[in-house]
């Protein structure tokens, strides 16, 4: 063979390598992708075992931290946008989550479920502290909360497709023999509403210490996240694209706001707005009622009280709560917080 058909043939064999190389790095990163996939929609399974079988009690049978009728559940909403972490190429056509933010929403969600929250309902679940759940476990849980990175699949619907199994294996025979047929799906899942969510706050415990816990500050800014969902793609820190205007924030205060700070704050878990106390009075109607109070006097609800009990909650304690966990104090909050908080009990009304 001359030199020319040797160098041919090199060459030849040099492309053929090259072909195969780009091919196989290519179905790699494919499968890499796939496989990523899978391991986490199979850990978001998982997730959904553990949250029908640990948490549906206190967050709501959807995680949506309401019941069936819009009422509040003691546990606060982990079904959220809030807590959503995008990847790219998502089907929102949305900005991916940074690393940096994913990490901090990871992070908040991990130290939540494994220490608790002192003042509210929420246990130390991990194992190490007292809890059930392994590490694995809390991870899996994490997983489920931040879902889909591509938004191709509600893993909530995970949760109410198991759920579903375990009212139909727990309630299903029950309710066979009451009423003399199979029941239907519906009344099966009324059913679980009924004896499932935690209604009695007195049948639970307060979380008094725990082994982590983040500030307020940090809590209010994980649950008033903007929707990822609705993040451009070439938006810059503002979340605002380059060609739009931004919409002014409110600047006074507003019933909507304190709405979404009292959800924030974790304040469902101390008070209902159903009428029932829990280990604080109702705010239904609490704008202008009149308090007994533990020293024998008593007092108008109205703005300054309100005021004070935010940020004071022990200088006038109501009477038949004195013996009830503490209500944290909430000092980081701003006047126009407070305001907006004031705002929103009035509209509480029966």
């Amino acid at each position: 063979m001359n030199t020319s058909k040797q160098v041919n043939v090199m060459i030849g064999l040099l492309f053929v390598t090259f072909v195969v190389t780009v091919g196989y790095l290519f179905n790699e990163a494919n499968r890499q992708e796939v496989e990523s996939a899978e391991i986490n929609e199979r850990n978001a399974e998982r997730g959904a075992r553990l949250f029908v079988q640990n948490c549906r009690n206190c967050h709501g049978l959807d995680g949506s931290g309401k019941d069936a009728e819009g009422k509040g559940t003691i546990g606060v909403a982990v079904n959220a946008p809030h807590f959503l972490i995008l990847g790219k190429d998502n089907v929102y056509n949305a900005a991916a989550t940074s690393e940096s933010e994913a990490d901090n929403i990871r992070n908040y969600l991990r130290e939540t479920i494994t220490c608790g929250r002192v003042g509210t309902y929420m246990p130390k679940w991990d194992i190490q502290f007292g809890g059930s759940l392994s590490a694995t476990q809390v991870e899996q849980l994490v997983t489920l909360i931040v879902g889909d990175p591509t938004g191709k699949h509600d893993y909530w619907d995970l949760v109410l497709e198991e759920g579903e199994h375990a009212d139909e294996e727990q309630f299903g025979p029950v309710l066979e023999k009451e009423l003399g047929r199979h029941p239907t799906a519906a009344e099966i899942r009324a059913r679980s509403e009924q004896e499932t969510i935690t209604r009695d706050a007195a049948t639970i415990t307060i979380t008094t210490d725990n082994c982590g816990q983040f500030s307020n500050d940090t809590k209010l800014t994980r649950r008033t996240r903007v929707d990822p969902r609705t993040v451009a793609m070439d938006a810059g820190p503002s979340g605002v694209t380059p060609d739009q205007t931004a919409t002014p924030a409110p600047t006074g205060p507003s019933a909507a706001q304190g709405e979404q700070l009292g959800n924030a704050h974790g304040c469902l878990a101390g008070h209902t707005r159903a009428g029932t106390p829990l280990v604080g009075p109702t705010w239904l109607g609490v704008y202008g009622r009149t308090e007994q109070l533990e020293d024998g006097s008593s007092v108008v609800v109205d703005d300054a009280y309100i005021r004070e009990s935010i940020l004071m909650p022990q200088a006038k304690i109501v009477a038949g709560f004195a013996d009830v966990a503490a209500m944290p104090e909430f000092s980081s909050l701003t006047d126009l917080q407070i305001e907006s908080i004031i705002l929103y009990l009035q509209t509480i009304t029966e």
